[in-house]
């Protein structure tokens, strides 16, 4: 027995009889057999909501080392008991206040220096001329005070590592350049050496001597091979710096790795949370969403206080929720880890509207659309669109048209559907996103149906202002070429009443697979024309792979069957307003013409 099959009228395709639908044409006389996928295609516009997604702002620079506080709590032991440094260090109020007092007042004493040395490294304040400070060191006649001050004058004279046209402060570089040739031993077999050793490292690279630095970062590394206590995982990271500098990307992480076994050890917090945060932001110039992830929850544990890195977070659990390959599709729903991230986020800083943002975007993945339209609404809506904050930055304003965007959609979902055209309309007005754009001509367009079938006889007025709304939008969507070709297209059909343009064999338009959005829309008006519907759906789908919004072809037959019976001049009245504004695009013909 031979499987009995028909074919889909739309797309051409076999199928069983059961898997077809009659799909009624407007404005043609006979409906037509189609597939479930061909008549949701048809019905809709071929246009489909896209999930919101938030904007991904997060700083994607590596950071590299420098003398720490880890290092002056090492030197100055001597003179401060733990109590007192580990306060300098967790408090940088404390820090400055103890800075300022010694300024105002200083002190000889050897423990009142070191722990005025201490806080200035910690606050970043200098406690006056260097020479003043290398003359009340000498006279302390302290090994380890000495170091505390070569670490205070490469904190504060030296460049972060990895800056552009450094300017070091000349004097402090020199104190801590000598101190370190003075002090660092040949080869380090303890913790201390090691220090001292990776600063001297540190202080070349980032004074722009990478020779001399590199030929004592290689020694110091097979010297920490051997010895567990000197294995300082700045020399890692310092060697990550001078590969990426390089361009050897494998190498750096490599390196990187290395470098968090070493950062793994007791005593190299803040080294283990540059590490971390250095292999997340490697992780996502590969798109490693998971390894991001990963690297970025270490780094949170190690710096709970850095409040951009929790929503870093969020916002990379968020991907990795997200299908790779088809953006458009919603993706697993974010685990229950996630969703805690983002809530407990939202909660610790409410006033933060891109906390916002992201927790509301993931109650709507979840299905919990009330919920997120409630948070919207009471919090974002009518501060995004107070006109008196339309003078903030890009940033403000992008995340301001993500928060009526999101708006929109959720709107949309609760039933609202005047409200989310609104929204989405007044999101793209802030910022002419494509991703808005699509979901704003989809809800045009449903909009739209709704008023042509409700239309009543010679009443246009409805029409007209929805599209006057949102003209703007609808010129960026099909370009001035395809409102033309559109109006025109009603021209034809008006001056020709309703009759079938005839078909003169095969020619160029015909045998031509359209290359642009703009032939594509021009084929399938000339095969509108002719009343070849699966042709005309089959241009419109050309002109979408080349970037072009989906032809309205339903809704220009539905007006179509709505027009027959009206009065010609009405119609043209309405189809003259609808133009697009002089000028916007020279090479457009005189629309009334039509097709060819």
């Amino acid at each position: 027995m031979f499987e009995v099959t028909e074919h889909c009228r739309l797309c051409g395709g076999d199928r069983a009889p059961e898997e077809l639908f009659t799909v009624r044409i407007p404005h043609l006389a006979r409906p037509m057999p189609a597939c479930a996928s061909c008549r949701i295609d048809f019905e809709t516009g071929g246009r489909r909501l896209t999930p919101f997604e938030p904007g991904f702002r997060v700083d994607r620079g590596l950071r590299w080392p420098a003398a720490s506080i880890d290092d002056a709590r090492v030197f100055a032991a001597t003179h401060l008991d733990v109590e007192t440094i580990d306060a300098l260090g967790a408090s940088l109020r404390e820090a400055h206040e103890v800075a300022r007092a010694w300024r105002e007042g200083p002190d000889d004493d050897p423990a009142a220096l070191a722990r005025a040395l201490v806080a200035a490294i910690v606050s970043g304040d200098e406690l006056g001329p260097i020479e003043e400070l290398e003359r009340l060191t000498d006279r302390a006649r302290s090994d380890d005070l000495s170091i505390l001050l070569a670490i205070y004058a490469h904190a504060l004279g030296a460049p972060r590592l990895g800056e552009r046209d450094p300017r070091p402060a000349e004097p402090l570089i020199r104190v801590a350049r000598r101190t370190y040739v003075l002090e660092a031993p040949g080869t380090a077999t303890e913790e201390r050496g090691a220090r001292l050793v990776t600063l001297s490292v540190l202080l070349e690279l980032a004074c722009g001597d990478p020779r001399d630095a590199e030929a004592k970062l290689e020694k110091a590394l097979r010297s920490a091979g051997q010895r567990e206590a000197a294995r300082d995982p700045r020399l890692h990271l310092a060697k990550a710096f001078l590969l990426l500098e390089a361009g050897n990307a494998s190498g750096c992480d490599r390196a990187l790795a290395a470098a968090r076994k070493w950062a793994d050890a007791e005593g190299w917090t803040e080294e283990r949370a540059i590490v971390l945060h250095d292999e997340y932001a490697r992780a996502l110039a590969t798109k490693s969403w998971e390894r991001a992830r990963d690297a970025l929850k270490g780094y949170v544990r190690a710096r709970p206080d850095d409040r951009r890195a929790h929503l870093d977070l969020a916002h990379t659990y968020m991907r990795c929720s997200l299908d790779p390959v088809a953006r458009e599709v919603l993706a697993v729903a974010l685990d229950d880890e996630a969703r805690r991230s983002i809530r407990v986020y939202h909660e610790t800083h409410p006033e933060d509207l891109d906390g916002l943002v992201l927790y509301a975007t993931c109650l709507a993945r979840l299905g919990e659309t009330r919920a997120a339209w409630a948070l919207l609404r009471d919090h974002v809506i009518d501060v995004a669109r107070d006109e008196s904050l339309d003078d903030g930055d890009q940033a403000t304003q992008i995340l301001r048209a993500e928060a009526l965007h999101l708006a929109g959609l959720c709107a949309e979902r609760e039933g609202k559907d005047d409200r989310a055209l609104e929204l989405l309309a007044a999101s793209w007005e802030l910022v002419a996103d494509s991703a808005c754009r699509r979901n704003l001509m989809t809800l045009l367009h449903a909009r739209a149906s709704e008023v042509i079938e409700a239309m009543a006889s010679e009443q246009l007025g409805e029409l007209e202002e929805l599209l006057a709304r949102h003209r703007d939008a609808l010129i960026a969507e099909f370009e001035p070429f395809g409102v033309h070709l559109a109006l025109g297209f009603l021209s034809r059909e008006l001056g020709a009443r309703f009759g079938t343009m005839a078909r003169f064999g095969p020619d160029w338009v015909d045998r031509a697979v359209p290359a642009d959005a703009a032939s594509g829309y021009l084929k399938a008006a000339l095969a509108l024309s002719q009343r070849r519907l699966p042709e005309a759906l089959e241009a419109d789908a050309h002109a979408r792979g080349c970037g072009g919004g989906p032809a309205p072809i339903r809704l220009i037959l539905l007006f179509l069957e709505k027009l027959e019976g009206w009065s010609k001049e009405g119609v043209l009245r309405f189809i003259d307003r609808a133009q697009p504004p002089e000028g916007s695009d020279d090479a457009t013909d005189d629309p009334s013409a039509g097709p060819p």
